[in-house]
């Protein structure tokens, strides 16, 4: 999970995004609206994160009520990898040194360090499922 102020930035950063999407178009759309909306929708991912890292558990759990249809695709969205940062982290030992090191990654692939983040960390839950299928 990452810091306060980290969240903070990244709901500001999209907040601006969505209030320049919405330019005019849709009358009562307020900054303040998209701002609460925006912090409402960070607040549920982060609620939601738990259960996707391990998806057979969002299945199971009460608090969000999904159809199954909508868990899949949530679960497939989540553990969708961009081809440039896989490009880096292949080949490499999934270390926590090397989750550290991300930042030459973000730079090289242009993508945002929450989501290499997010990816190394989806890759290493990966690795960890077939390793132990395996051995």
């Amino acid at each position: 999970m990452c810091c306060f102020f980290c969240c903070f930035a990244v709901v500001e950063e999209t907040v601006v995004a969505r209030v320049a999407g919405v330019d005019g178009r849709r009358p009562g759309v307020t900054e303040r609206l998209l701002r609460l909306d925006t912090t409402d929708q960070f607040a549920t991912f982060a609620m939601l994160e738990r259960y996707l890292q391990q998806p057979s558990r969002l299945e199971s759990q009460r608090i969000f009520q999904l159809p199954p249809d909508m868990q899949q695709m949530l679960i497939q969205r989540y553990y969708t990898f961009d081809e440039a940062v896989v490009r880096e982290l292949l080949g490499k030992k999934l270390s926590s040194r090397q989750r550290k090191d991300l930042d030459d990654i973000e730079e090289k692939s242009g993508i945002p360090l929450t989501s290499c983040r997010r990816q190394f960390d989806n890759m290493k839950r990966i690795y960890m499922a077939v390793e132990d299928v395996e051995g």
